[in-house]
């Protein structure tokens, strides 16, 4: 543009100095004056144009001052506002998460707080990461309440089923059934019984309880005496022995018996109990085995001992 000023302005001064010498006609001068006023029109309308532009960048550049000036405004208002979070805000934060064991929400504010100060974290991206963390610190709050709700209630039910359990009247203890004590008639005499009877005293022991039990289940049965000169006991002693059956005396070795050291010690029968060095018990099962029939077995109970020697009773079982 001012180049071409420049040129309006040359053509102007050499017309000028055409008219000046005299020399031109009145057309010419006619004609000179026009483009005189024309270049002068054309001068002023580039000028006018410059005038605008210029204007216009200096309204460009002055807008793009002030919104500069307000961004920088915007962001130290920002930074004062996080400045105020880093000093009364986070280490709160911290305190309620690590109380309520959000773990992932105290290790994502202190990634954030660290990357904000060393500078690798912007302060709008600051402030869009803390609103974030705040929501989601919301969120699992309210989950941890009702939890901590939910326990709560689970722990006063407890509490209130054992005041009601405690509060409940204590049942009546049941009686205990006793059976009733063994009476021991007069006639029965203990001491007698067990020093006649030394297997029983073996088995049961010596208490007149257990002799007089065993008196009425079993020895009145097998011939034993009850007392001295008991008729029972002498009844059964001279009673004779089964046919097929070794012949016994009460107390006294049986002397039709192939079995070597076997002594019987009371009754008859199959049901009877011999005394026996140890082994030779076998050959008692042997010997008796071979007269019961086949769905029958010989089978023996140990009682104990009667100076020094064993105590058996041999009997026939189903087999």
């Amino acid at each position: 543009m001012k180049q071409r000023i420049v040129a309006i302005v040359i053509v102007s001064a050499a017309l000028i100095t055409v008219i000046g010498c005299g020399n031109a006609e009145p057309a010419q001068a006619e004609v000179v004056q026009e483009a005189e006023v024309t270049a002068t029109e054309e001068i002023e309308e580039e000028l006018g144009a410059q005038k605008e532009v210029g204007e216009a960048e200096k309204a460009t550049e002055e807008e793009e001052a002030n919104r500069i000036a307000a961004e920088e405004e915007r962001i130290a208002a920002l930074e004062e506002q996080i400045c105020a979070i880093l000093e009364s805000k986070v280490a709160t934060l911290v305190a309620e998460m690590t109380e309520n064991g959000n773990t992932d929400g105290v290790s994502a504010l202190n990634s954030l707080v660290d990357g904000y100060n060393a500078g690798e974290i912007s302060p709008d991206a600051f402030m869009e990461s803390y609103d974030s963390l705040l929501t989601d610190k919301e969120a699992f709050d309210t989950e941890y309440a009702a939890e901590q709700e939910r326990i709560s209630q689970e722990a006063k039910a407890t509490e209130e089923a054992k005041k009601a359990e405690e509060s409940k009247p204590a049942e009546e203890a049941k009686p205990v059934e006793t059976k009733p004590a063994v009476t021991i008639p007069d006639w029965f005499d203990a001491a007698y019984y067990a020093a006649n009877n030394a297997d029983v005293v073996a088995a049961l022991g010596s208490s007149p309880e257990a002799l007089y039990n065993h008196y009425i289940a079993h020895g009145k049965g097998e011939g034993r005496a009850a007392y001295e000169g008991d008729p029972n006991a002498v009844a059964k002693a001279e009673s004779p022995a089964p046919a097929g059956e070794p012949a016994q005396t009460e107390g006294g070795a049986t002397t039709q018996t192939p079995w070597g050291d076997l002594y019987v010690i009371y009754g008859e029968g199959w049901d009877s109990y011999f005394i026996s060095e140890g082994a030779p018990e076998y050959a008692m099962v042997d010997e008796l085995s071979n007269r019961v029939s086949g769905n029958r077995a010989v089978d023996w109970i140990f009682l104990g001992e009667m100076n020094g020697k064993h105590i058996r009773k041999y009997y026939v079982r189903p087999l």
